[in-house]
């Protein structure tokens, strides 16, 4: 299951925050119990996060978000449920 990948754009927000807000949204989600409608149990939802930033070398929307592909699959090969900087 998973898969699913998301985009989020934060206007004039540095890399060091933007490192810290996604790393507070996986913290969240991780201690959000979801229930499945079909299971009275419930279940932990993990996400794995790549974070960039426009730079002189990224400079396009392409090379952004090659650069967020290839942070994102650091964290999932890294052990998943973690936020990776890319490297820029």
């Amino acid at each position: 299951p998973g898969g699913e990948e998301f985009v989020v754009v934060m206007p004039n927000t540095d890399l060091t925050i933007a490192q810290t807000i996604a790393e507070r949204i996986r913290q969240n989600m991780e201690a959000t119990p979801f229930p499945i409608s079909a299971d009275p149990k419930q279940t932990n939802v993990t996400i794995s996060v790549g974070v960039s930033a426009l730079t002189a070398t990224t400079n396009t929307v392409e090379a952004l978000k090659q650069k967020s592909d290839e942070a994102l699959y650091a964290a999932k090969g890294g052990g998943r449920n973690r936020v990776v900087v890319a490297e820029c």
